[in-house]
């Protein structure tokens, strides 16, 4: 009622409205940033990307400390890196040493990858030693089977979106390369190799299952087994092939590099893929605040009836052409005009006003526009004539 509307423009009625429009408004938008979910949508995607098997060497060899803090971890953190800045390529790991085992199938679910990469140790392996061969053989197994069961678009021998990744510090038990060499190049596969550790040659740490080092591997004679880096073996592998090698270093400008590579290569198309995702319900909670805000806007007016549908586009179109008409009245000839308002209400002359509807109608407008036009002297003024107004309406006649 216009009553109402008058008696709610008073300055600690209306503080206490606003406190709960504003706390309705807030608990809207924080429901929809916790973004409620419900319902599935099923979708097919057709994915593209490289597989990348990676092949780690787990031998021994990989726990000496010629590089901080061991050769595994670093090789460890260096790949964690790198499988965070892929996107959609699907990434196969291989433990080898005396021979090899698969850790992971081809997948493009990171997580699982990086928790796969921190579980390598020399105990994914039972047997120790060094397997070049064995590892590259069931790397290259490991990427048929992949585009078999995928159904991969690209030719089985197709080298534009296979890749192999060695990662070793060289030492080779078996010497069986030339058999690798021609086994990937009528595979083939694109190849790179990091090799990691330093060639002057360290001891191999024994640790206890705390991890607590005990002492250093020894020979059968007693003598301290000195493990040394091979890079000339990883090249040998390499060259042939023309692929990319690069050692390890403190940085990580080698992964940089690497990565840089695998941007040069065509990403080839898989089937589709099913994905289920749920079904996003935020912009219910989003569009109950914004109407509440658009509701609680000043100046509604007669149109705060309007406002009060359920409909966002209906109080949309609402607050647009309130908007409109708040420019208009703070023009020039509406300012003075309430200003004529305000000197009525002032003097308590209700005497043009029927029942003293028209002062309240004059107040509520000069309120507005007061707002509008950013008169805080005006505004001021305007309320505590309400205020009088109010009280000479109650008093009988």
């Amino acid at each position: 009622t216009l009553w109402g509307r008058a008696l709610s423009s008073i300055p600690f009625l209306k503080a206490k409205r606003d406190l709960h429009t504003y706390s309705l408004i807030a608990v809207c938008l924080c429901l929809a940033l916790a973004r409620p979910q419900w319902g599935e949508i099923e979708e097919n995607h057709q994915t593209t990307g490289l597989d990348i098997v990676v092949a780690v060497d787990v031998s021994n060899s990989m726990e000496a400390e010629d590089v901080v803090p061991t050769r595994l971890k670093k090789v460890k953190f260096v790949l964690k890196q790198m499988v965070a800045r892929l996107a959609g390529d699907r990434v196969g790991i291989i433990a080898f040493a005396g021979s090899a085992h698969l850790q992971s199938p081809l997948t493009n679910d990171y997580d699982y990858l990086r928790e796969v990469i921190d579980g390598l140790s020399p105990a994914s392996v039972s047997n120790q030693g060094t397997d070049l061969g064995a590892a590259l053989k069931t790397s290259v197994d490991t990427l048929n089977r992949g585009a078999e069961q995928i159904g991969s678009a690209e030719r089985p021998n197709s080298a534009s979106s296979r890749v192999i990744l060695l990662v070793s510090d060289g030492e080779d038990h078996e010497e069986h390369i030339q058999t690798t060499i021609d086994l990937l190049k009528q595979n083939a596969v694109s190849f790179f190799a990091f090799g990691v550790g330093t060639e002057t040659g360290v001891p191999i740490p024994v640790r206890d299952p705390n991890g607590i080092r005990v002492g250093y591997k020894r020979d059968q004679k007693g003598e301290t087994v000195m493990s040394r880096f091979h890079p000339e073996v990883l090249k040998e592998i390499s060259d042939p092939l023309n692929g990319q090698y690069w050692t390890l270093g403190a940085g990580e400008r080698e992964m940089e590099s690497f990565l840089a590579a695998l941007d040069s290569l065509s990403r080839g198309s898989k089937q589709d893929q099913k994905v289920v995702t749920r079904e996003e319900r935020f912009q219910w909670p989003l569009g109950l605040g914004i109407l509440i805000l658009l509701i609680s806007l000043p100046g509604r007016r007669q149109k705060s009836r309007l406002a009060a549908s359920p409909v966002i586009a209906s109080a949309v179109v609402l607050f647009l052409a309130y908007a409109s008409e708040a420019c208009a009245d703070t023009t020039l000839g509406g300012y003075l005009g309430n200003q004529e308002a305000l000197k009525q209400l002032e003097k308590k002359d209700f005497s043009q006003a029927k029942d003293g509807v028209g002062a309240i109608t004059q107040y509520l407008k000069a309120i507005d526009d007061a707002k509008q036009s950013g008169d805080t002297e005006l505004l001021e003024k305007s309320q505590q004539a309400l205020l009088k107004a109010a009280q000479q309406q109650s008093q009988p006649q």
